[in-house]
């Protein structure tokens, strides 16, 4: 089976977006600019951020936000500007939560969206941070994240979906 590399994908997308004049249109959140530049709400940009994976996997493991908000507090008190985090469960058992009780699964994504707003840090989360785990799921082998016609593929559309839609507001989803 032929490896899926989402990181391409991303940037594919992502610069097909931005030659279609989509993502340059926003103002919101990081897009393209000129000549392959960065912005962030329609101004160029350049910033370092993090990767705070467990920021909201620590909330599907114990469901307390203290530690995630003592993280947050230590993040703007460094002036770091965003981080990348990991927006859904590793392995399969991880996302049972989201298969059981998706209001409690999406109050605890939201607790870490609103910790972000707060303290002004720019969010990116990744959906997907082990692809595996979603064929895992639906009982499909991974190379069937090649099949656009698969229950991987059925089960990433809406969870994109669902996510996307709940947070397109957010100012602090950068991407």
């Amino acid at each position: 089976a032929r490896w899926f590399n989402f990181p391409q994908l991303f940037l594919a997308v992502f610069w097909v977006m931005a030659g279609s004049g989509w993502a340059a249109e926003s103002n919101r959140g990081l897009s393209a600019g000129p000549n392959g530049t960065l912005r962030l709400n329609g101004k160029a940009f350049r910033g370092l951020g993090v990767n705070y994976y467990e920021a909201f996997v620590r909330l599907l493991d114990d469901g307390k936000i203290q530690d995630v908000a003592a993280g947050f507090r230590v993040l703007a008190s460094n002036q770091i500007p965003f981080v990348r985090f990991a927006a859904d469960g590793y392995w399969p058992v991880n996302w049972g939560l989201y298969q059981t009780n998706r209001p409690a699964y999406f109050a605890r994504l939201d607790q870490v969206v609103k910790l972000a707003e707060q303290h002004g840090i720019g969010l990116i989360p990744s959906l997907f941070w082990h692809q595996p785990t979603i064929s895992d799921l639906v009982s499909e082998p991974v190379d069937q994240w090649g099949n656009a016609a698969s229950r991987t593929h059925a089960f990433m559309r809406n969870y994109v979906q669902e996510v996307v839609t709940r947070y397109r507001d957010s100012p602090a989803i950068w991407a």
